[in-house]
């Protein structure tokens, strides 16, 4: 699966467990998405000196969601 957060394109996969998960209200995701681009940006500002390289932002997009924790404490089918 690949989706798009903050403008930009985010590797996931919807393959986690769907017994017994929680899931996010619409206000829960809009408060995670906030979240994931503000870890973005602060990741893009760590590096922004290292000047504008494709494989640095490759590497943030896919660091990003990580920095928030493991795939498997995340509601089922988010990415």
């Amino acid at each position: 699966m690949r989706s798009v957060v903050c403008g930009r394109g985010v590797s996931g996969s919807s393959s986690a467990p769907t017994l017994g998960s929680l899931r996010l209200t619409s206000r829960g995701q809009e408060s995670a998405l906030r979240l994931l681009c503000s870890s973005r940006e602060g990741l893009s500002r760590l590096v922004a000196d290292w000047g504008p390289h494709p494989q640095i932002e490759q590497l943030c997009d896919e660091l990003t969601p990580e920095l928030l924790g493991a795939f498997a404490d995340r509601p089922a089918g988010r990415g």
